[in-house]
């Protein structure tokens, strides 16, 4: 180990030391020798010349590639996401169509959309509710909820049907799965 890299080093060790009233303390110093290419060529050697200094080194190697790059793929948007509990809203009467889907929100949305436009309102209760008073949808779903098991998002489903039937606003023709009213009122 060359005598140039330990006067590098040996300030920034001994920095670590304290003093509390009159009584100097000096906290235990760890080294990690995989961030120094000097210490790390020779390790036996390391741990003799800086053990007598009061500083512990422990080997390590180095990152691979893959723990740098943890997130390589971009993030999807909520609406993009399959397995969604989802919020389609009137614009007049502030009335909330909450559903369900294993597919996106987005797909579901432009089918709610298509029910409109054709006039199928025995199949969608948007439609219906757009078609009855003549409001206008808004299109852009809003993710209440992101669950992929089947049952936990149906339930789920039902829970937002019925907070959103407690405040007069859902234009669901049914109430989703049936919950036990136990299970609703601790609903809020």
């Amino acid at each position: 180990m060359c005598r140039a890299s330990f006067t590098f080093l040996l300030p920034t060790f001994l920095s670590l030391s304290t003093t509390i009233g009159s009584q100097c303390i000096s906290c235990p110093v760890m080294c990690a020798c995989s961030a120094i290419a000097e210490l790390s060529m020779r390790p036996v050697r390391s741990r003799k010349v800086l053990a007598p200094l009061g500083i512990r080194t422990a080997m390590r190697s180095n990152k691979i590639k893959w723990s740098i790059m943890r997130r390589v793929k971009d993030k999807r948007e909520k609406k993009e996401t399959p397995g969604v509990v989802y919020a389609l809203g009137c614009r007049e009467c502030k009335k909330v169509y909450i559903g369900e889907t294993r597919r996106t929100a987005n797909q579901r949305a432009k089918e709610h959309k298509y029910d409109t436009r054709t006039g199928r309102i025995d199949s969608s209760a948007i439609a219906e509710h757009a078609h009855i008073t003549g409001h206008e949808i808004h299109w852009d779903p809003m993710v209440v909820e992101s669950e992929r098991n089947v049952g936990r998002r149906k339930v789920k489903e039902a829970l937002h049907i019925h907070r959103m039937r407690r405040k007069g606003g859902s234009m669901n023709q049914d109430g989703g799965w049936h919950l036990s009213n136990l299970w609703l009122d601790l609903v809020k």
